[in-house]
């Protein structure tokens, strides 16, 4: 998935401009980003990232489509051990990126991380801006979609109050 877009974002300037070296450019396009799997390189270096770090490696890794299951699950037990030191923009990310995976990693694995950010949510609520707000409200009301449409699965909230009270503390 990570391919430099280049040639999309400039497609107004190329159409009608005849250029040799185009039809290379299109198919340097085509080429992954890097060589060396993005799953092994985070896996080696998980140790060295920060719980900052470690939501960016998640939510880029979700974002390219690489490591799949396992390299969530590594991740998520990861941000279990230091989830209470990130910051917003981290607990923001992760919120997002659980959702996102969903589909790859399973329901599951996705609303406990989601569970596990909620009191982060609630204890950094007045640090939040507006774009981490969407994210975080985002991946909630996507999880209790899916949750309800597929009927089955884990919980986020344990009643409509508590359901309520998140709410209120993250927009209020």
């Amino acid at each position: 998935r990570l391919k430099v877009q280049f040639y999309d974002l400039c497609g107004d300037l190329w159409n009608g401009v005849q250029c040799p070296f185009k039809a290379m450019l299109k198919e340097l396009t085509n080429l992954p980003g890097t060589v060396w799997p993005f799953d092994e390189y985070a896996t080696r270096q998980l140790h060295e990232f920060t719980p900052q770090g470690l939501a960016l490696v998640l939510h880029a890794s979700v974002r390219l489509g690489r490591g799949g299951a396992p390299l969530f699950e590594v991740l998520a037990s990861q941000l279990q051990m230091c989830h209470k030191k990130l910051l917003s923009p981290g607990v923001a990310l992760v919120c997002n990126s659980a959702m996102e995976a969903a589909p790859e990693v399973g329901l599951h694995p996705a609303i406990g991380l989601l569970r596990l950010m909620q009191k982060n949510c609630q204890r950094l609520a007045h640090t939040f801006s507006p774009w981490q707000i969407v994210y975080i409200i985002g991946a909630f009301a996507d999880a209790a979609v899916v949750r309800r449409n597929v009927g089955c699965g884990p919980y986020i909230w344990q009643n409509h109050a508590e359901m309520q009270m998140f709410l209120k503390g993250i927009c209020g």
